[in-house]
């Protein structure tokens, strides 16, 4: 026996007597206040008022089976299958499941949804004896999909053993499920049974990690959720009561916000007077204490420049004397220096015209090399073209047009055939025009015959009319002969015709290409021709300058020769002239005695500009201190203009503020609460769904 056949045995030795003890007892217990219920296929539907006043809507249903081997009936089940509903909402949908008691009961029961999902439910009650049952509940994941499928489909397939090889189906009845759905509809006033937007909610996945579980149980798990669901709602409900608070304070709210919008824009205005006073204040005193410094210091900036001169002066008498002894050795360096820098552009110009020269000869043989390769070519080009030429004349003279014309008749096949048509037409056409003529005598004999019997008066004639009208019928197909010959004869006369000026067309067309080749030949040889005249002259006049060239190149060798041998006297003669001033210098203390000197007319020179600047300022600034002294008066009455409309405004957005008293304290306590109800809704979904993945693996 399998593991599967053992669970079924067992599964219906439990059944059989609670089948009989739940008719007895529903007999014996059931309230007599209990509403009827509508029988919608296997499903039963009631609604049912709870002793609070709560309405709940309730459809089952108790037809399940468990599949029996092939060729064996199914075993039914005392089991129910139950669909909760509040239609105050304020309860989540409860969707239960009760089997008979079963020893090894599993925890988890796996609903088959589609071949990748499926739906757990979780044991919750276990059975108190053989005579109770096993509920299960199922957990809020996947019930949308779970009710889709019990509203379309016919059977809801449910493993009560999923982990073991060959799980036991039991197969519940969804006949009438969607009309009892309906129903449920109806009876909470809801077109959604489920609250689609709470369970996306619930079920987002959310971090885990600092979830303790005290308890794995599904009691645990559809407490959370009610906990969840209950924050949820009243959420929702502070959050509409809060959306209603403002709606009734609305008007007085955007009086607020104007009022405060007033006040900002006034403040800021205020605020940018201020800045702009102070900042005129600032630059006005800044420029009222730049008078002053300037000013106070001028005495003392004007005894530093006679200082200064002074210093200049005695400077410059310990340095000129100097300065002018070394005048002639200055002389002398800046003589070799113009020698030097003349020596070097002589060098370079020699050295530019080797270089050019060179450049000219490299550019005269490659040309040079060039040209005879053109020429070669151009030779063997020309006594190709002679050959060819002759042989196009030869084509052009022995060309006979008449023959060629000919030649195409006689290979034209339609040619013959016309000729032999025509040919065979003609001798047939005269045969044909006979036969004509005769059956026109004869016809001509009947038709008098005719006649004659039809003046007889009572005479029968039909026997001629016959006769002549046989007669017409072969008249007309010897004229139609006739006609039909005539008409091959011309159409044979016009394809010998086209034939012909087609081979008078053709001959003349080859016997013009002839002649095109041949003058074509004629123009390439004599482009040729002129061609080789023009590159021997080019050849002649290259021959003609490369010994010029080269001339230059080698007097342009030997002027750089020479440049060279006057650059090295020169950088001599310099290097003897800047030595000897060098000396000189040394011996006079010049480096000193000029450094003294340039550092005090720097100096000096230094200090009168800046003392001018100065006085430039000093001058101006008078007229820049007035307009700063308007300017800050024009700023401090805009400033003060500026500070009633302020006043106003805030006193405007005080009064309005504090009629919003009690809104703001209703405001806060509501705030406050949805702020606790998301938190509890958080705690309560991370505990919901690490619970869901505890039971899951069981």
């Amino acid at each position: 026996m399998t593991p599967t056949t053992s669970r079924s045995a067992r599964l219906l030795g439990a059944i059989l007597p609670l089948l009989f003890h739940t008719a007895l007892v529903s007999a014996q217990t059931a309230p007599p206040s209990v509403p009827s219920e509508t029988v919608k296929g296997d499903w039963r539907s009631l609604q049912v008022t709870e002793p609070s006043g709560r309405v709940r809507c309730q459809t089952r249903t108790v037809m399940m089976d468990l599949p029996g081997a092939a060729g064996t009936p199914a075993t039914p089940v005392a089991g129910e299958l139950s669909l909760s509903f509040y239609k105050d909402a304020k309860t989540l949908p409860k969707i239960q499941l009760r089997l008979p008691s079963q020893n090894d009961k599993p925890n988890v029961l796996l609903v088959k949804l589609s071949s990748k999902e499926s739906h757990l439910m979780f044991l919750d009650t276990a059975a108190a004896d053989a005579a109770s049952v096993d509920t299960y509940q199922s957990a809020p994941q996947q019930l949308t999909t779970l009710l889709d499928v019990i509203r379309g489909q016919n059977t809801l397939s449910i493993f009560l053993d999923a982990k073991v090889p060959t799980p036991t189906l039991l197969r519940v009845s969804l006949k009438g499920s969607s009309a009892s759905l309906d129903l449920m509809s109806t009876c909470t006033g809801r077109s959604s049974l489920l609250p689609t937007e709470f369970l996306k909610g619930l079920n987002t996945a959310v971090d885990l990690s600092n979830v303790q579980l005290s308890e794995t149980n599904i009691k645990a798990l559809l407490a959370a959720t009610d906990a969840a669901y209950t924050a949820s709602l009243t959420a929702g409900e502070d959050n509409a009561a809060l959306a209603a608070l403002r709606k009734q304070f609305a008007k007085l709210l955007n009086d607020e916000k104007n009022a405060q919008d007033a006040y900002n824009r006034a403040q800021k205005n205020t605020d940018d007077l201020r800045a702009a006073l102070e900042s005129r204040q600032q630059k006005l005193t800044s420029l009222r204490d730049e008078l002053a410094q300037l000013q106070a210091a001028r005495p003392g900036a004007v005894a530093n420049i006679d200082n200064l001169k002074a210093i200049e002066a005695q400077k410059l008498a310990a340095y000129e004397p100097i300065r002018q002894q070394l005048i002639p050795f200055d002389n002398e360096v800046n003589r070799q220096e113009g020698r030097v820098d003349d020596a070097r552009t002589d060098l370079a110009n020699a050295r530019q015209d080797v270089a050019s020269s060179q450049q000219h000869l490299s550019n005269l043989r490659s040309r040079q090399s060039n040209a005879r390769s053109e020429l070669s070519s151009a030779e063997s080009r020309k006594r190709s073209l002679d050959s060819d030429l002759d042989r196009a004349e030869w084509d052009v003279r022995r060309f006979d047009v008449e023959r060629e014309r000919r030649d195409y008749l006689d290979r034209s096949f339609q040619y013959r055939n016309a000729i032999n048509q025509r040919n065979n037409a003609q001798s047939a056409l005269g045969g044909a025009q006979s036969n004509l003529s005769s059956a026109q005598s004869t016809l001509s004999s009947l038709q008098s015959q005719l006649a004659t019997c039809r003046a007889t008066a009572g005479a029968d004639c039909s026997a001629q009319e016959a006769q002549v009208n046989n007669q017409q019928n072969v008249v007309n197909q010897a004229a139609a002969q006739v006609q039909n010959l005539q008409w091959q004869i011309n159409s044979a006369n016009q394809t010998i015709q086209n034939e012909e000026r087609q081979a008078e067309w053709q001959a003349r067309s080859r016997y013009q290409d002839l002649q095109r080749k041949r003058d074509d030949i004629a123009r390439d040889l004599q482009d040729t021709r002129r061609k080789i005249s023009d590159l021997e002259t080019e050849i002649r006049q290259i021959d003609f300058e490369i010994p010029r060239t080269e001339s230059d190149i080698r007097n342009a060798e030997s002027r750089v020769r020479s440049a060279q041998g006057y650059l090295r006297d020169a950088q001599a003669q310099l290097e003897t002239a800047i030595q000897k001033r060098a000396d000189m210098r040394k011996q006079l203390d010049w480096e000193r005695l000029r450094g003294e000197y340039l550092t005090s007319k720097s100096n000096r020179e230094k200090a009168v500009s800046d003392l001018a600047k100065a006085d430039a300022r000093t001058k101006e600034l008078p007229s820049i201190i007035k307009d700063q002294e308007a300017s800050v008066a024009s700023a401090q009455k805009r400033y003060d203009a500026s500070l009633p409309p302020t006043a106003q405004a805030l006193a405007k957005l005080n009064g309005i503020t504090a009629q919003l008293t009690i809104f703001r304290q209703q405001e806060a306590d509501l705030v406050q609460r949805i702020a606790a109800a998301k938190q509890s809704f958080d705690t309560n979904r991370a505990l919901y769904q690490a619970l869901y993945n505890a039971l899951k693996v069981l």
